[in-house]
């Protein structure tokens, strides 16, 4: 609101130069500038006109610049709690693998499964938080390998359970891309 009030008092300092009203405040002084403004300087009355011609489209201007940046802020915002339930995900997934180094399941391969199905979790859109059957998907599918580590299944389950999260992760992040024509 600064920069605009700036902006407004550069325009109206334009204007009243431009239509000679400086001249007329240093010739006559700023007192009685316009008790003695000659008759015969027709440009005051366009000087009135494109005043309040500048004030009604720096008023409209600054509502939409005000209106614009409310709603930024406020999508901003939401963007900000959507991001912080994906970290929340990403979070649960650090605690199951935390789980999975203590449990007596010890497969390398099946590590590695689970840390790219971490990173696809960290990586998905804010979209998905948005659409409320993905949301409960993702943590759906959290839930469901955490139980499994927490029953001490064997690692061919597990493994396969972790293959199978990484596919419907996989179709969550394809289902929650949104196109923008």
């Amino acid at each position: 609101m600064c920069s605009c009030l700036f902006c407004y008092l550069a325009g109206l300092w334009m204007i009243t130069s431009r239509f000679g009203l400086i001249k007329l405040i240093t010739r006559y002084g700023l007192a009685e500038s316009f008790d003695q403004i000659p008759k015969d300087f027709p440009q005051v009355k366009y000087l009135y006109i494109g005043l309040a011609v500048y004030t009604v489209l720096f008023v409209i201007l600054s509502y939409f610049i005000c209106k614009y940046s409310e709603r930024t802020a406020k999508e901003q915002v939401q963007l900000q709690q959507e991001v912080s339930i994906v970290v929340s995900y990403t979070e649960r997934m650090n605690v199951l693998l935390s789980q999975y180094e203590r449990s007596s399941i010890k497969e390398a391969k099946t590590k590695q499964k689970l840390l790219t199905l971490s990173r696809q979790i960290a990586s998905l859109p804010p979209a998905v938080v948005r659409n409320t059957s993905l949301k409960s998907e993702v943590t759906n599918i959290v839930s469901r390998l955490q139980n499994l580590l927490a029953d001490n299944c064997s690692a061919d389950v597990f493994s396969s359970a972790v293959d199978n999260a990484r596919d419907a992760i996989d179709s969550v992040k394809r289902r929650s891309v949104t196109i923008n024509y």
